[in-house]
């Protein structure tokens, strides 16, 4: 899957640097955390390093090869 979001062979050989952010719309204390988030990804790029930063969402029966899959999509 990560050659399928647009990964190319040289970006295997960087570090992959994941971000986890704890921002939710409905919980005031966090309103901050989604700010600071984006500094570190800037940060992470201009170092040249690999980000991931994304949230879990299901897949569907294509990418996980079940046909019992197909009811996430």
């Amino acid at each position: 899957m990560l050659r399928a979001s647009g990964l190319q062979d040289d970006d295997f050989k960087k570090p992959l640097v994941g971000v986890a952010n704890t921002w939710i719309e409905i919980v005031r204390a966090t309103i901050t955390s989604a700010e600071l988030a984006q500094h570190v990804k800037e940060g992470i790029r201009a170092a040249g390093e690999l980000l991931w930063s994304s949230t879990l969402s299901p897949s569907d029966g294509i990418t996980m090869a079940r046909k019992a899959c197909d009811l996430t999509s």
